[in-house]
């Protein structure tokens, strides 16, 4: 590896340690919460589907027991026919949708615990995603009241900030008034003082 190549990959290192380090909580909490719904989906989705898979199961199993009674019912026709080979047959083939339906049934008993389990996991993954909402929603608030606090608090010092700047401004224009008015008192005494003395030397 040549030597830029590999001075690219140390700045691309060190380029997504600082980016994992300079997340957005606030994008990095709705991601989290968007990953939850979209899990809460995914589970309700296979919920749908098992839920689907157990009605086909249904159907079936009462499909092939209308075909017991039908091939019961065959088996008791050849008998009284007297044809034994027929009524066997029909019986055999009973027996054979028999266990058919037993082994759907045995199914249909897997997927309803299956069911069960999703359907348990879907309503906790639920709760989990309220809570979770419910927090993130709290600490927003909390967030938005404290930042309104010290907005107010901002706003509050940099009126006093202004206040007081604005005051010590007339302040110093008052001194030097006073200043510039006790200078000029000064100057027409003193002037008072020459014109008196020039007077009395004539």
């Amino acid at each position: 590896m040549g030597i830029f190549k590999r001075a690219a990959k140390i700045v691309q290192a060190h380029a997504e340690d600082y980016k994992e380090q300079h997340k957005d909580p606030h994008a990095e909490l709705q991601m989290t919460f968007q990953e939850m719904v979209v899990q809460v989906g995914e589970v309700k989705r296979m919920v749908g589907e098992i839920a689907a898979a157990v009605l086909r199961l249904q159907r079936q199993i009462e499909q092939l027991e209308a075909k017991l009674a039908d091939y019961e019912t065959q088996a008791k026709e050849a008998l009284v026919q007297g044809d034994e080979t027929r009524a066997r047959e029909r019986l055999q083939k009973r027996q054979q949708v028999k266990e058919k339906i037993e082994g759907l049934r045995q199914h249909e008993k897997e997927l309803r615990g299956k069911l069960e389990h999703l359907k348990d996991a879907q309503e906790e993954l639920s709760e989990h995603v309220k809570d979770f909402r419910d927090a993130r929603d709290d600490a927003q608030t909390r967030l938005a009241s404290a930042q309104g606090v010290l907005a107010v608090q901002k706003a509050m010092t940099l009126a006093q900030d202004a206040k007081d700047h604005a005051l010590t401004a007339v302040q110093d224009e008052a001194r030097v008034a006073e200043a510039k008015t006790e200078l000029t008192q000064s100057i027409d005494q003193e002037f008072e003082r020459l014109l008196r003395e020039t007077k009395d030397d004539h």
